[in-house]
């Protein structure tokens, strides 16, 4: 097979999973905002829902902080607390676990073998150009 038959493979790979990401995430935001409609997350998703639906903002400005309505401001505020709580358990969890030092390190040697994969497939497309 040659390289751009693998490229070509590749990213029709790539565009599947992205496609398959996208539908799955759809169809969690629609579940997501029916909660937030009917209460189920609380009054303060049910406001920020109700601004969302008006088209008067979104999620993503919600969370990236284009949206500085007070309501949103206490969602990031509440998600940031949340995260920080979420990272002490996950930290606590795996101080107890005597995996912990092997799964950090086969994480991490993951991750650098997909940033080498993608480099080496940045330089294999610009070696095409």
């Amino acid at each position: 097979m040659d390289i751009r038959s693998r490229f070509d493979a590749v990213m029709a790979q790539m565009n599947a999973a992205v496609a398959e990401d996208a539908a799955a995430d759809s169809a969690w935001e629609q579940r997501r905002a029916e909660a937030a409609r009917d209460g189920e997350l609380g009054a303060l998703w049910q406001r920020v829902q109700k601004r969302i639906d008006r088209g008067e903002t979104s999620v993503d400005d919600v969370f990236n902080g284009a949206d500085d309505s007070d309501d949103a401001t206490l969602l990031r505020e509440q998600a940031t607390e949340r995260l920080r709580q979420v990272s002490k358990e996950m930290d606590a969890a795996a101080d107890e676990d005597p995996q912990a030092p092997d799964l950090r390190r086969e994480g991490a040697a993951v991750l650098q073998e997909l940033a080498d994969n993608l480099q080496e497939l940045r330089d294999r497309i610009e070696g095409m150009r």
